[in-house]
This record gives C-alpha cells, sequence and structure tokens, in this order.
C-alpha cells in the first residue's frame, strides 16, 4: 500500500523511523512522536544500530535492528612525481578490493528493510539520511523523509564543504525534508533544499505533563540562593562556558546562586576544569544525563532556565521549561525567537 493510497482511503501508512540508536535521553520527543502515532492506529517501526534494553522494548514499538552505518574510507593514495607504475598498480588493486567490499556492506544495510518493507521512511535526522544517501533510491517505492533538526544543518554544512554537497545530494532525492521552524527552512533552502518538499512543523510537549508544575510554582517560596537549570549536551555549541563566565562576577559580589546542568558530553573535562578555574565549585553542578523523572523534578526545583546556545532548531527543554512555568532566559539563535 503507498502512502498516497493510504491517506486517499483514509487508513494509516506504515512508517518506519530510523535512528542511531533507540532511546536515547536526549530524543524524548520522537519516542513520544512514535508512540502517539501508534496509539493513532500508525503501524509505526523503529529501525536502529543500537537498542537499549530493557528501555526500547518498554515503549510497545516494533523495533528493527540495522546495520550500523559506516562512511566508506577510499584506499586511493595520490602519488607524486616519482610515483611508480607498481605503487599505482597497488592503489588501484585496492580500491577495486575495496569497491567490492562497499558492495557487501550494502547488501547489509539494504538487508533489513527489505526484510520489512514499509510504506514511509523516515530519517530522523539528517545526518543518517546523508549516511544512507547512495542507498536511498533502492528504499522506494517507500516515501522518504528526514528532519533538520539542529547541528548537521546549521553548523556542519559551514565547516565541511563536502558535508554540505551530501546534504543537498539527500535533499535532492527525498520527498519530504522536515524543518523544526522558520529559521530551519531558510537555512537548508539556502542549501538546496527545494523549497516545495519543506515542511515546518514545531516540536511538541505534553503540556499536561508539566501543567501541575506551573500550578506548584504559583504558591511555592523557598529561601536560599537563586536556581538556575539548563538541560542539554555538553557540546560546544551550547555555550556554557559563556554562562560560567557570566556568573562568575555574580558568585564574587556575593550573591547567592545555584547551578545545575543536565546532558554530558566532550565538553565536561573543560567545564569542569572552568568550574574549579572560575571559582564556582559548591555553585555549579554538572549532574551528567537524567532520565525524564529526574529532569521533571529540577524543573520543580529550578527558578528559571537557561538556554546559551550559539546555535539551535528549537530547544525542546525549553518548551518543557516554558510549559511547567519557568522563566526562561534564551540566547537568539535559530528558531528560538518564534
Amino acid at each position: 500500500m503507498s502512502a498516497d493510497r493510504a491517506v486517499a482511503d483514509g487508513s494509516h501508512p506504515s512508517l518506519l523511523s530510523v535512528v542511531n540508536w533507540f532511546p536515547t535521553p536526549s530524543e524524548t520527543f520522537i519516542v513520544r512522536k512514535l508512540t502517539g502515532l501508534q496509539a493513532e492506529g500508525f503501524d509505526v517501526t523503529v529501525g536502529a544500530a543500537l537498542f537499549f534494553q530493557p528501555e526500547a522494548a518498554a515503549h510497545g514499538l516494533r523495533l528493527l535492528p540495522l546495520t550500523p552505518v559506516r562512511y566508506p574510507r577510499s584506499s586511493w593514495t595520490a602519488l607524486g612525481p616519482a610515483g611508480s607504475v607498481r605503487a599505482a598498480g597497488r592503489a588501484l588493486g585496492a580500491e577495486l578490493r575495496a569497491g567490492r567490499g562497499r558492495a557487501l556492506r550494502d547488501r547489509a544495510l539494504l538487508a533489513p528493510f527489505r526484510a520489512a518493507p514499509t510504506d514511509i521512511v523516515h530519517f530522523e535526522l539528517s545526518g543518517i539520511a546523508v549516511a544512507y544517501r547512495h542507498l536511498l533510491p533502492a528504499l522506494r517505492p517507500a516515501r522518504l523523509a528526514l528532519s533538520c533538526r539542529g547541528t548537521n544543518d546549521q553548523i556542519r554544512p559551514y565547516t565541511s564543504p563536502m558535508w554540505a554537497e551530501e546534504l543537498a545530494d539527500a535533499f535532492a532525492q527525498v520527498d519530504l525534508i522536515h524543518c523544526v521552524s522558520e529559521a530551519m527552512r531558510r537555512n537548508v533552502e539556502g542549501l538546496g533544499a527545494p523549497p516545495e518538499k519543506v515542511l515546518v512543523n514545531r516540536p511538541a510537549i505534553p503540556v499536561e505533563r508539566f501543567a501541575p508544575l506551573a500550578a506548584a510554582r504559583r504558591t511555592d517560596v523557598h529561601d536560599g540562593p537563586l536556581r538556575l537549570l539548563s538541560v542539554g549536551r555538553l557540546a560546544w555549541v551550547k555555550g556554557y562556558d559563556d554562562v560560567l563566565r557570566a556568573l562568575a562576577p555574580v558568585v564574587a559580589s556575593g550573591r547567592e546562586v545555584e547551578y545545575r546542568v543536565v546532558g554530558d558530553g566532550d565538553e565536561r573535562e573543560k567545564l569542569a576544569f572552568l568550574i574549579d578555574q572560575l571559582g564556582l565549585d559548591g555553585h555549579v553542578r554538572l549532574l551528567g544525563a537524567c532520565d525524564e523523572t529526574e529532569v521533571t523534578d529540577l524543573l520543580a526545583w529550578a527558578d528559571a532556565f537557561v538556554l546559551s546556545s550559539l546555535s539551535e532548531g528549537i530547544s525542546n527543554a525549553v518548551l518543557e521549561a516554558m510549559a511547567s512555568g519557568l522563566p526562561v532566559v534564551s540566547t537568539d539563535c535559530g528558531g528560538m525567537a518564534e
């Protein structure tokens, strides 16, 4: 059954949602979307190279293990003026062997898709679609969609010309390009996304889940330090070092502030060093990854939410903070003004 026919006769098409791994603390919005679609009658499958159990099975979604994608590395070696014919022959032979290896790998990558045909294949992050871009024609007749949510679309194309070309190739091959904000739409159209393929659909969160926090906040008053909270991976693009440098003179002036950061990542060591160097020990805590219940408890604890990012699609963490009644201080980046 094609997706077009499914819409025409009122039935629900089958959907394969492709992610890197499932589930992850930073992508709870994907879980909510997929379980919501399943509750509405859609036939939903999650494809991933890695499933965290038993959490993955607990959501009641069909799981499809995928072969991990690896970018092919060419074995071709550029030869200088002194390069010999024999060296050229060895390089060519290695390249041919690599070609056979790629063919085998491609068959392994496609096997799960062919074993579980579906009407719609949705790559939840554009970078996954880029990794599969040379295989996208083989996924037909399924309709193909990808989502543009952040770094792969707003930063990486400008730091890697090759990535920009690969992303434009993926845009050309899919049927739908989902953007989480108008700012993202403008960005990807500038990168070559055909405007007629672009759909802006901003993130949604279950407001009713956070409403009790907002109601309690109106009557809850506490003594002690101002409580600040941020939620997001510890990456340079999140700008946490800017928050620390802004807090240092506040703390040095004698004001009471406690700042907690949820998330993990490559910048943890740098941020821990800055906390020590700026005299913020006892005022800033890096909490690492937290589950939904822990984040909800922290939203209830906080007095204000801080988003210091250099780039964002639209922050789901900020939407949750707003729904819980927290005032938000945000940089003006990406779709945040929307």
